[in-house]
């Protein structure tokens, strides 16, 4: 967490998953433990599954409203001949590829 609050922007959606909930018996991390930290962060938390597809979509979908939430919530409208339309901040030229 520390380098993504050093490294990352500001309004970065973050998400903790704990992975491989199939595997109870190699556990290492506790469900207690991961849902408290998630709360002391103030985000989601999950445990998934690839495997079985515990909680896979559902995370991502998540991940996918927080991001709407957000872009919604910071973008601004601009003119584009009479319409005005609404785009998210973006810092790059519109004539690059986001990737």
């Amino acid at each position: 967490m520390q380098n993504i609050e050093r490294h990352a922007s500001e309004k970065i959606c973050k998400m903790i998953l704990g992975n491989k909930c199939d595997m109870e018996d190699k556990r290492v991390v506790e469900t207690e433990r991961g849902k408290k930290l998630a709360e002391e962060y103030g985000i989601e938390f999950f445990e998934t599954s690839a495997k079985d597809s515990t909680n896979v979509e559902l995370s991502f979908l998540t991940m996918v409203q927080q991001i709407k939430r957000t872009t919604i919530d910071t973008a601004e409208p601009i003119k584009q001949g009479n319409e005005s339309v609404k785009v998210g901040n973006s810092q790059q030229p519109a004539n690059t590829c986001p990737c």
